[in-house]
């Protein structure tokens, strides 16, 4: 066990993930836990600029043994910052871990802060904004699942 400026954590953030190769077990870590039992997850640039987005990611798990790949990332944007309406091939999962800011559905706004989920299908337009002074970072679950720095990730189009 590592510890990091007083949390627990099976592995530093920089080995994010392992792969067992006789059990086939693919885990990640996107956080770290405190004595308390409090989850932290991270702060700060992610690894790798997002295609289409001012947002920052980093890979946490991927599967393709099914008939569409299948795939977890961390995404984080800067205060102030985020992806226009788009549209992804593939359902997706969005769970906020870190900050606020405003998911914009169709028409609607919702609030995003800590612990707010929530779900976009296929082909449903949405975009992602930041709070003006708090960074967001939320772990992406998806269906159908590209790279984060890929062109095929996701289509911005017109409101």
């Amino acid at each position: 066990m590592f510890r990091v400026k007083g949390m627990r954590t099976i592995c530093p953030f920089w080995a994010t993930h392992k792969e067992d190769k006789m059990k086939k077990l693919k885990w990640a870590i996107w956080a770290n836990v405190d004595n308390d039992g409090c989850i932290h997850s991270v702060s700060g640039e992610l690894e790798i600029q997002m295609s289409n987005s001012q947002g920052t990611a980093r890979p946490l798990l991927f599967d393709n043994s099914g008939s569409k790949p299948f795939g977890i990332d961390q995404v984080r944007f800067a205060p102030g910052e985020g992806v226009a309406l788009h549209t992804h091939v593939g359902s997706h999962f969005l769970l906020v871990t870190r900050g606020f800011g405003k998911l914009t559905y169709y028409d609607e706004e919702y609030d995003m802060y800590p612990g707010f989920c929530y779900c976009i299908e296929s082909g449903d337009p949405h975009a992602i904004d930041a709070a003006k002074d708090s960074e967001l970072v939320l772990v992406a679950v998806g269906n159908d699942h590209r790279d984060a720095d890929s062109h095929e990730r996701l289509e911005i189009v017109e409101p």
